[in-house]
């Protein structure tokens, strides 16, 4: 003899209030897991900073490089520019970020000193001198842009016009030691949020290439010169 059973025998739905019950204990477990999870780390911290929010120029140290490099001096004002733009904008300063571009040698110590404050002003750790990065820059900026100078009136050539090339790499040290201490107190020790090459750099390596094949050739010719003579 077969036993039959009915449907109903067969499946009997649960009260509707037993899912609710459970739907809520499961949402109580995964609040609990994310929120109260002393070990979890904060989700505000896992997205790094944009270099367009950061309170100063944020950049990596390849792109650093090549881009002051490439472009000559051309960088070196671009640079303090966006400096002051940015902490123009963070403290609602009435300053003038492009005079203070042109005429760097006189607020690289100012900069320097921002930069450090906002390092200790966040329990930081960085190891550098900024009194002594800005002079190394201040010197050996005013020795190129003197050579420059003398360089275009034909004043001890070809000499002036291999030491702008040679004191370049010097200043540029002094500025890069800054950079360092820059994004670090932005948070963004490597500079990755500002690491990529944009189509405006390239466009600027363009012209700096043109800028370097004049003084090559510049300097070509005078040493040709000098050597017929």
């Amino acid at each position: 003899m077969y036993l039959m059973l009915s449907p109903a025998q067969i499946y009997y739905p649960l009260p509707s209030t037993v899912f609710t019950t459970l739907a809520d204990k499961f949402a109580s477990i995964k609040l609990l897991t994310m929120e109260s999870n002393p070990y979890a780390a904060p989700q505000a911290e896992l997205s790094p900073p944009t270099s367009e929010d950061a309170p100063l120029y944020i950049v990596s140290t390849k792109k650093f490089w090549v881009l002051l490099i490439a472009t000559l001096e051309l960088y070196q004002m671009y640079w303090f520019y966006r400096n002051w733009r940015l902490y123009k904008i963070q403290t609602n300063g009435d300053m003038w970020p492009i005079p203070r571009a042109i005429f760097n040698i006189f607020f690289a110590h100012s900069l320097n000193k921002i930069v450090d404050r906002r390092i200790k002003s966040q329990q930081l750790t960085h190891c550098w001198s900024p009194s002594s990065c800005a002079l190394v820059f201040v010197v050996f900026a005013i020795i190129g842009n003197a050579s420059d100078r003398m360089s275009m009136r034909e004043i001890g050539s070809p000499f002036t016009d291999m030491l702008g090339i040679v004191v370049m790499p010097i200043w540029g040290w002094a500025m890069w030691q800054t950079q360092l201490a820059i994004n670090v107190a932005c948070r963004d020790p490597e500079g990755e949020s500002n690491s990529r090459f944009t189509a405006a750099n390239y466009v600027w390596m363009a012209i700096g290439a043109l800028f370097w094949a004049l003084v090559l050739f510049s300097l070509y010719m005078i040493s040709t010169r000098q050597v017929a003579t």
